[in-house]
């Protein structure tokens, strides 16, 4: 986060908090392999994942427990099969 501009903190936030709409549909049509990772006190819903883990923390799990974060991210990016196109 340390890398980040505030122009694109505030921009992120406006677009994914102030302005989201209901994205259960698009979840559920991910053909990927997927996995939700929620904090325990965060504050929106559990999403429309089978594999959903719950850390430490609130809405910004990756800030209040990022060795558990990261080692989720890393098991998820194992199960990506390699041949898949880069975007």
């Amino acid at each position: 986060m340390n890398k980040v501009y505030n122009k694109e903190i505030k921009y992120t936030d406006q677009a994914l908090r102030l302005n989201a709409g209901e994205s259960s549909g698009l979840i559920k049509s991910l053909s990927i392999p997927t996995m939700a990772i929620i904090g325990a006190e965060d504050y929106v819903g559990s999403p429309p994942i089978e594999k959903t883990v719950t850390v430490k923390g609130g809405h910004v799990s990756p800030l209040e427990a990022p060795e558990e974060v990261t080692n989720w991210i890393s098991r998820l990016t194992k199960l990506i099969p390699e041949n898949l196109p880069a975007h």
